[in-house]
């Protein structure tokens, strides 16, 4: 099958390390593991492609030292060239894969026209976002683009059941068929544990993998690592990442909980190839989200604790919530109740064999549904039942 990737979000550096780039090459890599050849055409491809990704690639840059307005409308001129060059290659596409960007709907509608079979990835409400957390300038317009791209979509996949209530509420109700929820996955080969050597000599090491966000709950977690630290003088939090928040924790830190410096290691960010040694070191993984009404994520920072074999303990919230079968194959907790978060460590820093079973459980789990093939082959069967079921007109 020859397919092309659009990822016309100039956001998203698709060769890089954030969530949102490991999410693209993932599921590039299963398009390639299936024998597809593949195309991307991207904006930013932000980085060296991995030697495993054996793909073509086009780069629609967008130019530096733009205005917001200036940079908004250059979007929507590289998405459309992005349009075109999928209608007009040589090798003429089977299926149009994209990711839902703010200023990106032409070549949902070019693939429409062009009755190729076409997937939206839709993986948060984007203009919220932008309000909420970066600028927007012409609302209208992202409105539009928006309505565009959900409407011309043959199928559109979500990552969650609180993103997929979104779609609909900007659809027809003929159209909310189409619409499917289809959790983030894991590449549970490279995050086996048997491929990293494991030491029980060294001290109980809490950690934390992520970009250092408001929502991630980072100062929550200090505070429940500090009560773990009057318990276990010895104990060890390792921060894997890094973010806008870095400095402001470090200070914190520095003026607030002095004795805690010591025992904190900021690794930073790093490479993805990384990810699953460093996941290595940690007794337990943490994903301390705080209390959301619009908690809308699939947190790729859960599943790939779960395939390394970590004794997880996350937020009772959203997906996250169905995910982790409490005391099964991890420990849930009330988002924001760092007192229970650290009794919660203290027992587990007591219970190595309780968190060894713990992690085989998480761990099975993902091998058995939550590998990245098989998230690709759920999607691409919602494609086929789409086209099956009907066969929409092109809008005018």
């Amino acid at each position: 099958m020859q397919v092309a990737y659009v990822c016309a979000d100039a956001g998203v550096p698709v060769f890089g390390m954030k969530g949102c780039s490991i999410h693209v090459q993932e599921i590039v890599r299963a398009f390639g593991k299936r024998g597809d050849k593949l195309t991307l055409l991207a904006t930013r491809l932000g980085g060296k492609q991995p030697d495993d990704l054996d793909i073509a690639n086009l780069d629609f840059p967008i130019p530096s030292g733009l205005s917001l307005v200036e940079r908004e409308r250059a979007q929507v001129v590289a998405a459309e060239r992005i349009a075109r060059a999928v209608v007009t290659s040589a090798k003429p596409f089977d299926l149009v894969y994209e990711r839902y960007s703010l200023w990106s709907s032409a070549s949902m509608r070019a693939a429409r026209q062009r009755e190729i079979h076409s997937v939206l990835e839709v993986n948060s409400p984007l203009i919220e976002e932008q309000q909420t957390h970066r600028e927007i300038s012409d609302l209208s317009l992202a409105e539009q683009i928006r309505h565009e791209a959900f409407s011309n979509a043959g199928t559109i996949i979500t990552v969650s059941e609180e993103v997929a209530g979104y779609v609909r509420a900007h659809l027809n109700d003929s159209d909310s068929s189409k619409v499917h929820v289809v959790p983030n996955g894991v590449d549970v080969e490279r995050f086996a544990p048997t491929r990293f050597s494991q030491t029980n000599s060294r001290e109980f090491t809490v950690g934390f993998l992520g970009t250092l966000k408001p929502w991630h709950g980072l100062e929550s977690l200090l505070s429940a690592f500090e009560i773990v630290y009057q318990r276990f003088p010895s104990a060890r939090l390792r921060i894997i990442g890094d973010g806008p928040l870095r400095e402001e924790l470090q200070d914190r830190i520095q003026n607030h909980r002095p004795q805690l410096q010591s025992q904190i290691d900021w690794v930073g960010a790093v490479s993805p190839l990384d990810v699953p040694c460093e996941l290595s070191k940690l007794d337990v993984a943490v994903a301390p989200y705080l209390e959301s009404d619009e908690f809308y994520f699939s947190p790729l920072k859960v599943y790939e604790y779960m395939a390394a074999g970590r004794a997880v303990v996350a937020s009772q919230i959203g997906q996250i919530s169905t995910l982790i079968q409490d005391n099964i194959n991890g420990c849930l907790y009330t988002a924001g109740d760092f007192q229970r978060l650290a009794a919660i460590l203290i027992d587990l820093a007591s219970d190595p064999n309780r968190r060894s079973r713990l992690g085989i459980a998480a761990r099975e789990c993902m091998a058995a549904s939550h590998s990245w093939d098989s998230t690709l082959a759920r999607i691409l069967s919602h494609v086929l039942l789409d086209q099956r079921i009907t066969k929409r007109p092109v809008p005018s």
